[in-house]
C-alpha cells in the first residue's frame, strides 16, 4: 500500500515501502524536492488525485443463541437454604 504526501496543495505518492507516520519534507533552493524517513531518501511521484480506498466487503455477523445452563447445572441450585428454614431459626 503507497502513502500519500499532501505538501501545500501537491500530492505525493511515495512509492518506497516504508511504514512510517512521519516524513521530512525538504523543499530545496534550486525548486527540487527531497522526502526522506530516518534520513533515507523515499522515491516518490507526483499524482493529480488521492487515490480512493478499496472496497472491503461486509461481513454479516451470525446471530448466536443465548447460552441456556440445563437444570443439573451448578448455577441453578440455591446458595442458601430455602426461605422456609431460614425463619425457623438456627438448628440446635
Amino acid at each position: 500500500m503507497a502513502s500519500t504526501i499532501d505538501n501545500r496543495g501537491h500530492l505525493y505518492q511515495v512509492q518506497t515501502n516504508v511504514r512510517a507516520t512521519q516524513v521530512v519534507i525538504e523543499e530545496r533552493v534550486d525548486g527540487t524536492l527531497r522526502i526522506t524517513h530516518q534520513g533515507h531518501r523515499l522515491a516518490y511521484a507526483p499524482i493529480a488525485a488521492r487515490p480512493g480506498r478499496p472496497a472491503v466487503p461486509q461481513t454479516t455477523s451470525r446471530r448466536h443463541r443465548p447460552v441456556t445452563q440445563g437444570p443439573a447445572h451448578p448455577g441453578r441450585k440455591r446458595a442458601l437454604p430455602p426461605r422456609e428454614l431460614l425463619a425457623v431459626g438456627p438448628l440446635t
